[in-house]
């Protein structure tokens, strides 16, 4: 049987039965071009290959061709305070938020054989609330350690997972025929246990995702709602205690324009008081000048009268005499 890699050239003439095609994976193109298709291992096979392959091992992961990784204890997610991953307990939560970068690690260690390619993802129902895999699909045959995956929250809610969280399915092909030393992986990432400071320091930082501009917007329309409603509550303030301020003014004002009212009266009253005395002795005077000299002139006249009086007598007395 030929390798993946290598084709043999036949002719359009020559035909194949399907029946063989299948048995063997074989492919052909229109061209005629005869390839050898890659298969994944059934869950039966699993059973055989897997207990070699990953540590802790449990046959109950094994769900339609594929085994379930867990969460494991580490994870980083961006726009936090510090740039340091976070260590987790047995069974316990964290969060994604919308818009934020998380690094994920598995809890399992696993092997490739050299006669394998592992495919991994993130179960549907972490898939469906938004939570999408932006790392690599694929594990390098020879890979051993712990996988990580880069995931970014696009949805709009929240995501919470849990340490021992069954998330990453992992799906195991076979090449046609197994790959030497120097063909399988031997990269920086070879037997990796956790999430290191130089994974971190790759996506840490601010992402201005719409979920956090959005978030943004809405603290500074809530900031925007709070000065306008403590403006509105001082115009309330100023408006009352204006009004009231107004009417103690007003109420001085008054006071005052009486209190000078009736002081003009006061003085007018005053003043009328003191022309009327002025005329009362202005005038008392004058009857006072009237009355001496109406005496004056009674008491010439009375003097007259007795002085003619007397003249009379005398005459009368010179006649008697006579």
């Amino acid at each position: 049987m030929e390798p993946l890699e290598r084709m043999l050239i036949i002719e359009r003439s020559q035909r194949f039965p399907l029946t063989e095609l299948i048995h063997n994976r074989l492919f052909v193109n229109t061209r005629g071009h005869i390839f050898q298709i890659m298969s994944f291992l059934n869950s039966t096979q699993l059973l055989g290959l897997l207990p070699t392959c990953i540590s802790p091992y449990d046959p109950e992961r094994i769900k339609s061709g594929a085994y379930e990784l867990s969460m494991g204890d580490e994870y980083f997610t961006t726009n936090t305070e510090t740039a340091t991953k976070n260590v987790l307990a047995e069974k316990e939560q964290f969060v994604i938020e919308p818009g934020q970068f998380a690094l994920l690690i598995t809890k399992e260690i696993i092997f490739i054989p050299a006669s394998n390619l592992g495919f991994i993802s993130v179960k549907a129902g972490i898939k469906f609330r938004g939570l999408i895999n932006v790392s690599g699909f694929h594990v390098d045959p020879g890979f051993h350690g712990r996988l990580k995956f880069s995931v970014y929250n696009a949805g709009s809610r929240a995501i919470t997972l849990e340490e021992g969280q069954r998330l990453f399915p992992l799906w195991l092909s076979e090449f046609t025929e197994e790959l030497t030393d120097d063909q399988v992986y031997a990269g920086q990432h070879q037997n990796q246990q956790g999430i290191s400071s130089e994974d971190v320091s790759k996506i840490e930082g601010a992402v201005l995702s719409p979920a956090v501009l959005d978030k943004k917007i809405r603290e500074v329309d809530s900031k925007v709602g709070q000065l306008d409603t403590a403006v509105r509550n001082k115009d309330a303030n100023i408006t009352k205690y204006g009004g009231i301020i107004i009417a103690i003014l007003i109420a001085v004002g008054v006071k005052y324009i009486l209190n000078e009212i009736d002081q003009y009266r006061w003085n007018q009253l005053q003043q009328n008081q003191l022309a009327i005395t002025a005329k009362l002795e202005k005038a008392a005077t004058r009857d006072s000048l009237r009355s001496h000299t109406l005496t004056v002139r009674l008491d010439s006249a009375l003097n007259a009268l007795s002085n003619a009086k007397a003249n009379i007598l005398q005459r009368n007395k010179i006649g008697n005499k006579q």
